[in-house]
């Protein structure tokens, strides 16, 4: 069951002064604003995971996160780049090509080194994508949010490997692997767009409860009507390829058993440890970050 959670973060409170000066996230910001979402809470455990991801990839402890999973992948791979974003009632819902998308695109949060690539840390809160989202009339573009940063944030560093940006007429529906932008458009394309955490309004249009383009803002850019396509709920990964009815979207989203509501700040902010690891792993291949 969906609960309404009013909540007020400050990016302070998330990182360090050190790692927001390293990020360049010392912009001015808002002393604090408060974000209304519904968030559905989830009954699954490390144990859900380890099962369900094990046939496509390997679990290793990383000092800093713990136990996590690192996804047998091609080496210029990136998260959220095989799949497509669907227009939801909750928001933007990534849907992924992949067979194991079900977990880690919608709990946990990814992280990188230079030792291993990508890995991904198990979280327990469900969300239609735990990403940082910035757009234009042109482009618009999305990185993973790392262990340590909240969906909140508005201003997200530049790590060149984490961010992907596709042409706006192009993003809702569309394969984003064939319509991303080369990789070398990215500098410019991060200068060019606005951050869209959430309930933000830029270019005038309120972001959705999770971040992300307003579908008004989408739909007046792309001269197509975009309207919340329904969600059908299934009891395991395996019927997540099984015919749908029309147009409806299958996912897998355990519910919570036995607890109170869920924290939304506590669950975005990730683990303490692996805030203060995250900013000596992403800097080594972060460069500079473009001018905004």
């Amino acid at each position: 069951m969906l609960r309404p959670i009013r909540t007020a973060l400050l990016l302070a409170a998330i990182l360090p002064a050190v790692a927001r000066a390293q990020y360049g996230l010392d912009e001015p910001q808002p002393a604090g604003f408060e974000v209304e979402v519904d968030v559905a809470g989830a009954s699954v455990d490390l144990e859900t995971f380890r099962e369900g991801l094990a046939p496509y990839g390997t679990w290793v402890d990383v000092p800093g996160y713990g136990t996590v999973w690192r996804p047998n992948v091609a080496a210029d791979w990136r998260p959220y780049h095989y799949g497509r974003w669907v227009w939801t009632d909750e928001g933007w819902l990534w849907v992924s090509d992949e067979p194991w998308g079900w977990g880690p695109y919608h709990y946990g949060r990814w992280g990188w080194d230079t030792s291993s690539g990508w890995f991904w840390v198990p979280g327990y809160q469900w969300a239609p994508a735990w990403v940082s989202w910035r757009f234009s009339a042109g482009a618009v573009g999305w990185a993973p949010i790392a262990p340590g940063f909240s969906v909140y944030t508005g201003s997200y560093p530049w790590f060149y490997p984490a961010w992907t940006f596709m042409p706006c007429g192009y993003f809702a529906g569309y394969p984003v692997h064939h319509h991303a932008y080369p990789i070398s458009h990215y500098p410019a394309h991060y200068r060019q767009t606005a951050p869209a955490p959430p309930r933000a309004a830029p270019y005038g249009a309120r972001s959705p409860a999770w971040g992300g383009p307003a579908p008004g803002f989408v739909a007046q850019h792309t001269g197509r009507a975009v309207t919340p396509a329904p969600v059908r709920p299934v009891s395991s990964p395996a019927q997540l390829g099984q015919p749908g009815r029309g147009d409806a979207i299958s996912v897998f989203r355990p519910e919570r058993v036995g607890t109170g509501p869920a924290r939304a700040g506590a669950a975005a902010a990730g683990r303490s440890a692996a805030a203060s690891a995250l900013p000596g792993r992403f800097a080594q291949r972060s460069g500079s970050i473009p001018d905004a």
